[in-house]
């Protein structure tokens, strides 16, 4: 019964995870290609 209980917010954990790093990613790789512009 715990493993059922556990399970739906692990998902959630993960998938919050998985958003904030690619949101992260995003971020880093735009801030960079408007570093490369500024130096270009």
């Amino acid at each position: 019964m715990l493993a059922l209980a556990v399970m739906p917010v692990v998902f959630v954990l993960g998938e919050t995870i998985s958003l904030g790093t690619k949101n992260f990613v995003t971020a880093v790789e735009t801030a960079t290609s408007f570093d490369m512009l500024e130096y270009a």
